[in-house]
């Protein structure tokens, strides 16, 4: 309880019968532990895949609160122990070893060697092979290098809405060296234009529909 001055001031906790948002994740902070809570859409996601997600934050929590941890690391902190109904880990399974050391893009290139010509990408009706997602990449990160003057290292932003078209320009920049930071074109321009100055991205890269006075940090 909370006094203040003519009135006395009660948390109330409500347990709701049904969520609210499809995911929705709080965090109560204690001396000594934190509490997390998730409510879901049980008619998006099982109690299993839930279970999961769970299972996963815990190890990225626990691996970030080591010193010195890489951003790798942290991302092999989300491949569940063998067995569990992980999608994530049979995406870093490659000829039936764990390539927890690989790259994203390297997993990418491993797999259009061995199966050029299984689907990659699916986004509505469109499809890719992993040839055609990986042809299309190359092409692109060597204009981002060439062209665009995007080194290794730099943060290029994707202001593009989802599609086949993202999934190859997120391939892209990872394939030049960069890293891609997502931005969504609905949101409103003053939180666009707030995330691109503070994150100061080498290029930002938009569909021809949302180049028109779209938001952009100085001097890009």
């Amino acid at each position: 309880r909370h006094q203040v001055p003519g009135a006395e001031v009660r948390v109330v906790h409500l347990d709701t019968a049904s969520a609210k948002y499809d995911l929705a994740l709080a965090a109560q902070e204690h001396p000594d532990r934190l509490v997390l809570r998730i409510d879901y859409d049980t008619a998006l996601y099982t109690a299993a895949s839930v279970e999961l997600m769970v299972r996963q934050l815990d190890e990225l929590l626990a691996a970030a609160a080591r010193p010195g941890t890489t951003c790798r690391e942290l991302l092999a902190a989300l491949v569940s122990e063998p067995g569990s109904p992980c999608v994530a880990e049979e995406a870093v399974v490659v000829a039936g070893t764990v390539a927890a050391s690989a790259t994203v893009h390297e997993l990418v290139l491993r797999e259009a060697h061995r199966a050029p010509d299984a689907v990659a990408v699916v986004h509505g009706e469109k499809s890719l092979t992993y040839r055609s997602l990986v042809e299309d990449a190359a092409r692109a990160a060597h204009w981002l290098r060439s062209e665009g003057g995007v080194r290794e290292g730099d943060l290029v932003a994707l202001l593009l809405r989802p599609g086949a078209h993202t999934v190859t320009a997120m391939l892209a920049v990872a394939m030049a060296g960069a890293a891609y930071l997502p931005l969504d074109p609905e949101h409103p321009e003053a939180r666009l234009r707030l995330v691109l100055d503070d994150a100061r991205p080498r290029l930002v890269i938009a569909e021809q529909d949302d180049t028109d006075g779209q938001a952009r940090p100085d001097g890009q």
